[in-house]
């Protein structure tokens, strides 16, 4: 939800700067109105993803730490033989938000901040 946002959040900055460009006369007039309708061709198909993404996600109750568990033992079973690279990539940038982690010496302490 927060990536769909930010990008139609930069969609509408670029209408801005857009509209910048060609009060500035660096854009015709015709070209403008060629970029403008492409960007809210853009920004309506991001708000209807966003609208469905929204929908899909009404009604589920997050998960409790067990069931998270559960459900993560069951990719790791399937990770490396079924899943390319690309898809792991994917699949964990939708459940995992953010990581951090601090080094002390050689010891490393991680923190996982799931969605």
């Amino acid at each position: 939800m927060h990536t769909k946002e930010r990008e139609l959040e930069s969609l509408r900055d670029g209408v801005n700067r857009l509209k910048d460009l060609f009060e500035m006369g660096d854009v015709t007039k015709a070209e403008y109105k060629a970029r403008l309708e492409r960007l809210k061709d853009l920004i309506v198909r991001k708000e209807n993803e966003y609208e469905q993404l929204k929908e899909s996600l009404d009604g589920c109750s997050p998960l409790i730490h067990a069931e998270r568990i559960q459900l993560i033992d069951e990719l790791k079973g399937s990770w490396t033989t079924t899943i390319d690279v690309k898809e792991r990539n994917r699949l964990m940038k939708l459940i995992i938000e953010q990581i951090e982690y601090t080094r002390d010496g050689v010891e490393v302490e991680i923190q996982v901040k799931f969605r």
